[in-house]
């Protein structure tokens, strides 16, 4: 992983394990991020799934959900 010289803050309400397609564009958009050095956090909804078919997008990244 590169060295992170910037920080983004994503704030949705879906995102994996919430299984809508909304939810997977956020998390290959922290993806892509991710990979180019961005620091990226994530705040998104809780959600009662429990796993996710894009469970993959969203490794490595720090996810904090709310009620």
């Amino acid at each position: 992983m590169k060295q992170s010289s910037s920080t983004i803050l994503i704030v949705s309400y879906y995102f994996p394990p919430n299984p809508v397609v909304g939810s997977r564009r956020w998390a290959k958009y922290g993806k892509v991020l991710q990979e180019n050095g961005v620091d990226v956090h994530v705040i998104a909804a809780k959600t009662n799934a429990e796993k996710s078919p894009w469970d993959e997008d969203m490794k490595g990244l720090n996810v904090d959900y709310v009620p």
